[in-house]
């Protein structure tokens, strides 16, 4: 996984995966930036992509400074659906983190949460941010909100096992990591014999 919080993907724990590789993995795992709402307008006859695309687009691109959202925030205040509100905030935040402005993110999280209070990617990059900032206790909260929001989601456990293991809990972080994996196991298509029978079949020509 990048260092960069907006290019994380789900890492998919192997049987193999303990604390020893949560560890060393170093990172939480940041929900994917939100997708404005189509509806909203655009710049015109100059083609530029509308405040709130270019604000997903730099959240998900990185290399952009958070001002990028500004106009996009505005706009989705001043007439977008609570869930444009938290998208255009909730992106913002994941640029103010990567610049390391971490006090304004978590701003901007909490508004996004005060318009869609529901969202576990909103409560899981909360708890991620808190993590960053030393405040393990606040962040196994937001993570366990996460979990509680989306159970069938094993990126909300592994995010958890992060805030057991800063709070010197490494068991419990264990307990998360093997609840991920029974999850992700579960999503795996199962192997019948006539698949493998296919596959050798297939092979063999």
């Amino acid at each position: 996984m990048s260092d960069h919080p907006f290019h994380c993907t789900v890492r998919r724990p192997g049987r193999s995966l303990g604390i020893g590789l949560l560890l060393a993995a170093g990172a939480a795992v940041w929900g994917e930036p939100a997708p404005p709402s189509p509806a909203q307008p655009g710049t015109g006859a100059d083609r530029q992509p509308p405040p709130p695309e270019a604000c997903y687009r730099a959240a998900r691109e990185g290399g952009e400074d958070a001002y990028v959202c500004d106009l996009a925030v505005q706009i989705a205040r001043d007439g977008g659906s609570p869930a444009d509100v938290a998208a255009a905030l909730a992106n913002r935040a994941l640029l103010l983190a990567g610049e390391g402005r971490l006090e304004p993110a978590l701003a901007d999280l909490d508004a996004a949460l005060a318009a869609t209070p529901d969202d576990p990617v909103l409560h899981g990059n909360r708890g991620n941010l808190l993590l960053r900032m030393g405040r393990p206790a606040e962040a196994l909260a937001a993570h366990s909100r996460a979990v509680e929001l989306a159970p069938q989601d094993p990126v909300n456990y592994y995010n958890r096992a992060f805030s057991l293991l800063a709070l010197g809990e490494p068991k419990e972080a264990e307990q998360e990591v093997a609840a991920a994996r029974a999850l992700l196991a579960r999503r795996r298509p199962a192997v019948t014999a006539a698949d493998r029978s296919d596959a050798g079949a297939d092979r063999a020509r």
